[in-house]
């Protein structure tokens, strides 16, 4: 039976882009997490929480170990956090476990991997992202599974976002079994289902142009171009400026593993402050710090990512 791993008091919030996100409800870092022993212990978001601390100082070598946490009898969201993770902060070698949960036959997990895969930002994912997509079952894990291609190969907005959740029944006499009232459409499904969906060749077809455009694999992509601070916090603002401004808890989650600065502020009580965020975004420009990220370069607490 499926059960919640609790998070410890000093943590509660932490992993949660509407709330702590990278950080802690205390200021400072929990002498628990920093401890040697930390990596061992028997609450699986005190060793993420270790894995973490130990990659914002520069030793992303216990990556690996977050690998037992992306399934299992979880209720919380300790799977998403783990691949999330592993997608913000993994060496080039551990980017493979990525690529492994996204042929899961569990689909919560190739959500989460494909999330994960586009906050790795390498092209290579994207076959597997696309084969996840493919083995989706319903509209919401084909949508979760596409915009994260998206993600990768396209401006916001673009063709792939739109045809994400469109797709074909694969075994229409499974599905008329379990839905009766539909046995008069059975043709028009059968027919559908011997069809390539459209998004598969949308996004062969834009995975074909963007690696012709990048052809170095360890490329940081993002939105079908090599990734770049100026471009990322460019578009930040803009989305937070709009009339009614979007929601921007994963470029939160993306700003903050980028550079480290805590961003708690913008979320107060988890509601989303357009206002607060700005101010943070507005400061760090201001900084000159942005001079610093390199295009195309994965970072995680202002450091690169080490391959």
């Amino acid at each position: 039976m499926a059960e919640t791993t609790p998070q410890p008091e000093f943590m509660m919030g932490t992993f949660d882009w509407s709330a702590f996100g990278f950080f802690y409800p205390e200021e400072g870092t929990p002498a628990e997490v920093l401890a040697a022993q930390a990596l061992y212990n028997s609450n699986p978001w005190v060793v993420a929480a270790a894995v973490a601390e130990r990659a914002k100082r520069g030793d992303h070598s216990h990556v690996p170990l977050l690998r037992r946490y992306y399934e299992g009898t979880y209720l919380d969201v300790l799977p998403y956090a783990a691949l999330a993770l592993t997608g913000d902060m993994g060496r080039e070698q551990d980017l493979p476990l990525i690529e492994a949960a996204l042929g899961s036959s569990n689909s919560e997990t190739r959500c989460n991997a494909a999330t994960a895969a586009a906050l790795a930002g390498r092209l290579w994912l994207v076959p597997s992202m696309l084969a996840a997509w493919e083995n989706a079952e319903g509209a919401q894990e084909h949508a979760i599974i596409g915009y994260s291609i998206a993600e990768l190969l396209e401006d916001r907005g673009g063709e792939l976002a739109a045809k994400a959740d469109i797709y074909t029944i694969r075994n229409v006499e499974a599905f008329l079994a379990n839905n009766p009232l539909l046995e008069r459409a059975a043709p028009q499904l059968r027919i559908l289902a011997s069809q390539e969906p459209e998004f598969i060749g949308l996004v062969k077809e834009r995975y074909q142009l963007v690696s012709r455009l990048i052809p170095e694999e360890r490329t940081f992509v993002w939105h079908g171009a090599a990734w770049s601070m100026e471009k990322f916090v460019s578009e930040f603002l803009a989305a937070l400026r709009e009339e009614i401004p979007r929601p921007f808890v994963k470029l939160r989650h993306r700003f903050e593993a980028y550079t480290g600065i805590d961003c708690s502020e913008a979320f107060a009580d988890g509601e989303p402050d357009a206002l607060e965020m700005t101010a943070i975004l507005e400061d760090f420009v201001e900084s000159g710090e942005m001079s610093k990220f390199v295009d195309g370069q994965r970072y995680f607490f202002g450091h690169p990512v080490p391959a």
